[in-house]
């Protein structure tokens, strides 16, 4: 992705004829595919357009990979509703197929909803830059109010943890509400949406839900692994 903004950026072509490009139905040209095809040709263009494409497809595989996996381990603790089936695990692949295909219809759904991949983009980004801080959010908390926390792994920041921790969490709320702001407003309504929809899953899931079944053994491999 860092190449192919470089590539279009530092390339002397004409802005207005690229944004009011057409195919031969008459079709407006995405501007990015326009710009290639006008700076490096029909065929080269053409070729990174196929690569920047391989290249998000994988990186949507990811994305299904680590939602359906989270999905799972959370329907497996009855963390979820419906908990039976999204934790079925088909015995054919040994993958829990119930819940990679939920991942799955919630993705159509949000492109059905939100009508652009640019909102798409923006709101998957920001969800993910909440799913890496918040476990830094919850550890800086944890230290500050001097609970019970692992032992420092081998490989730590030691005493500038803390400050870390502070610039992570500042860039990841400036970061999301950059890309919450026009034309990308529609991602924060429906990154709002969620919010109140998981707020209301908390409320009815907190009774039945007493977290992650571990077992003693599982515990203690866990802390002889930190």
């Amino acid at each position: 992705m860092v190449g192919l903004r470089a590539g279009p950026s530092t390339s002397s072509v004409d802005l207005h004829a690229v944004l009011a490009a057409k195919d031969a139905a008459g079709n407006p040209i995405p501007a990015v595919i326009a710009i290639l095809d006008a700076a490096l040709g029909a065929k080269a263009g053409n070729a990174m357009a196929a690569l920047a494409s391989m290249a998000m497809w994988f990186c949507g595989l990811s994305c299904i990979t680590s939602a359906s996996r989270a999905l799972y381990s959370l329907a497996r603790d009855e963390g979820t509703p419906y908990s039976r089936l999204l934790r079925a695990v088909n015995k054919s692949h040994g993958t829990p197929a119930p819940a990679i295909w939920s991942i799955v219809l919630a993705s159509i759904v949000a492109m059905v909803w939100t009508k652009a991949v640019p909102v798409v983009t923006s709101l998957s980004t920001v969800a993910l830059y909440l799913a890496y801080i918040i476990p830094v959010a919850l550890g800086l908390h944890a230290r500050r109010a001097g609970s019970d926390w692992p032992k420092a792994a081998v490989w730590n920041l030691g005493r500038f943890g803390p400050a870390v921790n502070v610039i992570a969490i500042a860039f990841a709320v400036f970061i999301c509400v950059v890309l919450v702001m026009p034309p990308n407003q529609l991602a924060g309504e429906t990154l709002a949406g969620l919010l109140i929809a998981l707020a209301a899953l908390y409320v009815v899931a907190r009774r039945g839900y007493k977290g992650p079944k571990w077992s003693h053994h599982e515990a203690a491999m866990r802390e002889s692994n930190i």
